[in-house]
C-alpha cells in the first residue's frame, strides 16, 4: 500500500498561474471533506508569477503560496526567468495584495535557485531582502542551490 498523501505542491509541471481555473478545481477537491480532507496549509502552488493579474487570481485557490523569484533585480530576473514580462516590484505588489486579502494567509514562501557567479553574490542576497520587505506576513526563503551538471548550466554561465 502506498503511504499517506500528506503534502501537495503544485510545480515542475507547468506554470500553474497558466492554468489557474484547473489548480483551483484541483486544491478544492483536495481540500473538500468528501474527498482527500487536507488541509490548505499542506497544498502549495509555486509560481514564477507570470503577471500582477495571474498573481492576484490566486486570492481564493485553497493552498499556500509559494513564489520563485529567483533573482530581485529585474535584468538578473529576465536572464534566469526569460518569460518575466513585469518588474519584480509590480510583482510583488500584487503578491501583496493577495496576501492581505486571504483569510488566515500567514505569508508567502520564496525560492531562489542560486546559479553560481549570476545571483549568488551579497548585493543579490541584500536586493532580495529589500524587495521582500513590504510583504506582509512572515515571508520564509528557501535558497536551493543550482546544479552546476544541468544541461543549460554552462548556457547560463556563458551569457554573462
Amino acid at each position: 500500500a502506498l503511504p499517506p498523501l500528506t503534502n501537495v505542491v503544485f510545480m515542475g509541471m507547468g506554470e500553474p498561474c497558466d492554468n489557474i481555473g484547473e489548480v483551483t478545481k484541483a486544491a478544492e477537491a483536495m481540500t473538500s471533506d468528501g474527498a482527500f480532507r487536507m488541509g490548505r496549509s499542506h497544498i502549495s502552488v509555486s509560481t514564477v508569477g507570470p503577471s500582477p493579474q495571474q498573481i492576484r487570481a490566486l486570492e481564493h485557490v485553497p493552498a499556500r503560496l509559494a513564489w520563485s523569484v529567483h533573482a530581485a533585480q529585474d535584468e538578473v530576473r529576465r536572464r534566469l526567468v526569460p518569460t518575466t514580462r513585469h518588474s519584480m516590484a509590480e510583482l510583488r505588489d500584487a503578491f501583496a495584495e493577495v496576501l492581505v486579502d486571504r483569510p488566515g494567509e500567514k505569508g508567502v514562501f520564496v525560492e531562489c535557485a542560486l546559479v553560481a557567479g549570476i545571483n549568488d553574490q551579497p548585493e543579490h542576497a541584500r536586493a532580495l531582502i529589500e524587495l521582500l520587505k513590504p510583504l506582509p506576513g512572515k515571508t520564509r526563503v528557501n535558497l536551493l542551490p543550482y546544479n552546476p551538471f544541468a544541461p543549460d548550466a554552462e548556457e547560463l554561465r556563458g551569457a554573462e
